[in-house]
Formats: C-alpha cells, structure tokens, sequence
C-alpha cells in the first residue's frame, strides 16, 4: 500500500526524473519484499540486506543508493495524500533548512483524522515529546509551516549532503526511538534548522513493525540523554508524557 500510493500520488515526479522510490529490505522473515515490487510492476529499486541491521542500519543501507539532493525516510506503514511532494522540497530552497519533518496522520477512524506527528519539542526534563498529538488534523495549530527542535524518522526528509556529513542514523539506538532526534540535533550543530511542513501529509499505522521492548527503549533513551542535554534547551517548563 505505501508504494502504491507513492506511485498514485507522485508518479508523474518520477516520470520527470525528480522522484526515485527505493525499498530496503532488512532481511523480513514473513514476506519476500523483491518479489512483491516485481508483481506490483512498481519503479522502485528494491535491495535486500545480507543481515539484519535494524532501523537506523537499514536507512543508512538505503540512503547509499539515492542520488537524489533530497532524501525522504518514509516508514513502511505510510500512505501518502496527494499534494506531498512539491512543498516538501521547497522548504528546502532556504539554505538553513537542514531537516523538514511532514505531518503524519493516524488512519480515519471514522471522526477525522488525528494527529500522530507534526514535529517534535523538548519538555522540563529535556524529553522529546510530540506537538499537539491526537489534535484534528485540520487545527489551525497543526497546519502552520513552522521551525520545530526536530521530528521524527517516520517521514523526515534531509539534505543528502548533509546526512553523509552526519554520518547518518547512529546504529547505538537499538530498534528505532531516538535516533531521529539525535540526528536532528546532530544537525542543529552544523548550523542548519528543523522544519515542519504541513502540507506534506502521511497517514501513519504507526508501530506496525512492532515496537520495541522497555529496556531497549529505556537504553536509548539513556544515550541520547548522555549525548545531548547539555545542548538541549527545554521548549516548555512542563512535564510531558506522550512520547
């Protein structure tokens, strides 16, 4: 269904040569992801990993492959909306922009569509937490192009250059969680800003790959605090819990 919709969506960027969807497989024991991109007789470039390398591993794997100046992450469990693609890349014609996060939905459960992410803060103990999840999707509040302290891996788009400067996604974060954060304040010292764009819109099952367990997560958590609070500059003195 993500590819499907990439195609419906922005085929015709592909057609132009502005747009090329890659697939990395990071060695799925329950279903053969070559095989399926053949039978969808789908433009993407599919590559499975010879191990498991897990989130962060895998995305790097992947990005080696783009020769795009943008590169987009988009978790498997997307769906885009139409109308994506064009402002998306044009936040990335202010040369500060480093980072721009898209806002990802929760699937329409019958009394519109939530928010699930529209970029991220840091609460009173320097925790990531999301902006107004669970809000209607069409609140003013969530609809506002705006500069936030970073966003998540689920649909983050960054400037090619500048993610191999970084290094890529640090493969010490076990599993996912943190590691997008990180990489956005890893960013965040190379000068260049995180944005959030909120026309670029992506419904988002969200943990469809099954999470991760407390102690991995308690563990990253952990290094990212190592790393980075004394960089990090609470965006409100109260404690939040929903991330």
């Amino acid at each position: 269904p993500c590819l499907t919709s990439l195609a419906k969506t922005a085929g015709k960027y592909g057609v132009d040569g502005r747009l090329e969807i890659i697939v990395q497989d990071d060695c799925s024991p329950d279903v053969d992801v070559v095989s399926v991109v053949r039978d969808l007789h789908m433009p993407a470039l599919v590559e499975r990993n010879a191990v498991n390398l897990g989130f962060a591993g895998n995305n790097n794997a992947g990005a080696l492959r783009a020769h795009g100046d943008i590169i987009l992450f988009l978790n498997q469990d997307t769906r885009t909306h139409d109308g994506w693609f064009e402002p998306l890349l044009a936040m990335f014609d202010e040369p500060l922009v480093g980072i721009v996060g898209c806002k990802l939905v929760f699937k329409d459960t019958g009394d519109g569509e939530k928010i699930q992410s529209c970029g991220g803060l840091y609460d009173a103990r320097k925790n990531p937490y999301h902006r107004y999840l669970g809000y209607n999707a069409d609140d003013w509040r969530v609809n506002q192009t705006e500069r936030v302290s970073w966003t998540t891996a689920g649909g983050l788009a960054i400037r090619r250059s500048l993610f191999y400067e970084l290094h890529g996604f640090d493969v010490g974060y076990e599993k996912g969680y943190f590691e997008d954060v990180s990489l956005c304040e890893s960013a965040k010292r190379k000068g260049y800003q995180i944005w959030y764009c909120p026309q670029s819109v992506f419904e988002h099952e969200a943990g469809a790959s099954g999470g991760v367990p407390t102690h991995i997560f308690r563990k990253n958590m952990m290094r990212f605090h190592t790393r980075w609070d004394n960089f990090i500059v609470p965006d409100t003195n109260v404690i939040m819990m929903n991330w």
